[in-house]
């Protein structure tokens, strides 16, 4: 904080069991301006084409939960 001031955002220690040497690592803002987000992909609640593996129980499970289903015809 000393150092970094306001533009500190994070900092991280790191530690090599090999070397036995510990790093200390900080995360700076260097720059700062106006930003707008470009405009959503997709509109909310669209649905969208996922491909998911046949072995991938778990995300298919994890999609039917917020209402993905199985289309035969595009095999998505």
């Amino acid at each position: 904080m000393e150092q970094c001031g306001d533009a500190l955002v994070c900092v991280r220690y790191r530690y090599d069991a090999k070397t036995l040497k510990q790093y200390k690592t900080v995360e700076i803002i260097v720059s700062e301006s106006e930003w707008t987000p470009p405009p959503a992909k997709y509109p909310d609640g669209e649905l969208v084409s996922l491909k998911i593996g046949i072995n991938e129980t778990a995300l298919q499970n994890q999609a039917r939960a917020v209402g993905g289903r199985w289309d035969k015809q595009k095999h998505l």
